[in-house]
This record gives C-alpha cells, structure tokens and sequence, in this order.
C-alpha cells in the first residue's frame, strides 16, 4: 500500500493483519481457535450521527449497520477510528457490553462521564489512533453500537472516520483448554480432517509459528473480590 502523506502514519499496514499471516482468539470454555488470513482489503467509510445532539445531552445507543460483518465464521473485520467535534464516545461490542470500562465501574452513568469513553482528543477525524482498535466477527460480535455524549455548549453532529481491514480467514484447527488439537476438517459430508494442517497447527500451539492473538470478546471480572 502506497504511503498518502495526508493520512496518518496510523494508517501504515505494520498493525494491520495481512494475507499469510496467523491469528487466533479464544473461544467458549476457553478454546483457542487457530486461523491464518485468506485475503485482505481496506476498507474507509465515514459515518455522519443521524441526528443533532443538544448541549450535555446523550445520544444513543445507535447500531452503525454498516459496519457489520456478513459472512459467518470466515470473515472478520479489523477496525480504527477517528471522531470531530470534541465529545464522549462509547462503544458496545458487543451490542450489550460497553468496551472499556473498569470492573467497578463497568460502564459510565450520567454523574460519571468519564468512564469507557474515546473523544476527539483520543483519537482526531484525520488521525485515527490504534487505541481504538476492535475486531468484528460473526457469529460471536458481528455488530457494533455507539453512544454519544455532547459534552460541548452547543449543538453538534459527530462524524466517525472508520477504516476497516475486511479479512478473509481459514479455519486451521483449535486448541482445547486443556491442550487437546483439533485439526480443522473439509466441507465434505461427513466432515474429513485437513491433514496438512496438522504440522501447523501443532507448531501453533507451541509458539514456533508467529501467530498474533487477538481479543473477541471483552475481558470480564467480577466488581468485587474475597
């Protein structure tokens, strides 16, 4: 990808995931799912509010459609982006779980605001920053919903500057909790091992193949602890 001068450096590919290279993320019961990336392409979109927000007024949640990921299980979204005017924004991905927040205070109320929140100053319109960074995948988190606080005197009209790593990914096989491999299987019917996957997915789970783990789901803790 040629380098734009105007774009930010955040937009270079050394943090995006690209064609031949490794991930994986857990799963349920704490299964490791192995994939390695198929195809990629970059994606920008811009999206406006869809309405104007009063001053110390709240806005949403709102489901950015767009955004969501349409294939199951072989295609993922890796994602950025950047926010004007000045506000609070907060993410739910997914649509349930506000991102961010702390295990005591999960999620911010209307007497703390600065809780779980991104603004202009975090990540600007035209310098998106990778502390931003989340990953849509269906069926596990294929939508993504914001909230918009206007903490300004006047009215305002938020416009999100997303670029979006569309990923094609293939299945290599899971690790079991306990350390159990499960090679990825054909399409076939019935279902046939894809052995020479076998290799690759042993040196996986061993830490002999880069492979960059990434996160799904959010980390959860209870508010309290004995």
């Amino acid at each position: 990808m040629e380098e734009n001068p105007y774009l930010t450096a955040s937009l270079s590919w050394g943090n995006w995931l690209r064609t031949g290279q490794f991930l994986s993320f857990l799963y349920d019961r704490g299964q490791r799912k192995y994939y390695m990336v198929k195809r990629q392409d970059l994606a920008h979109y811009e999206y406006t509010w869809p309405e104007s927000i009063s001053p110390l007024t709240e806005s949403g949640p709102t489901l950015c459609a767009n955004l969501e990921v349409t294939v199951p299980w072989t295609h993922l979204h890796q994602f950025i982006w950047g926010i004007r005017p000045q506000c609070y924004v907060y993410a739910q991905l997914p649509t349930d779980i506000e991102r961010h927040g702390l295990p005591k205070q999960a999620k911010h109320t209307p007497n703390l605001r600065t809780i779980a929140h991104f603004g202009m100053h975090d990540s600007p319109f035209d310098n998106p920053s990778w502390n931003t960074e989340h990953f849509m995948h269906r069926p596990i988190d294929p939508d993504i919903m914001f909230t918009v606080y206007n903490k300004t005197p006047i009215n305002i009209t938020p416009v999100f500057n997303f670029w979006v790593n569309k990923l094609e990914i293939g299945h290599v096989g899971d690790e079991d909790a306990d350390g159990t491999l499960h090679v990825a299987q054909t399409s076939d019917d019935p279902p046939k091992p894809i052995t020479r996957y076998n290799d690759v997915l042993e040196k996986l789970s061993k830490r002999v193949i880069p492979c960059r783990p990434i996160t799904l789901l959010p980390v959860r803790a209870p508010a309290t602890t004995t």
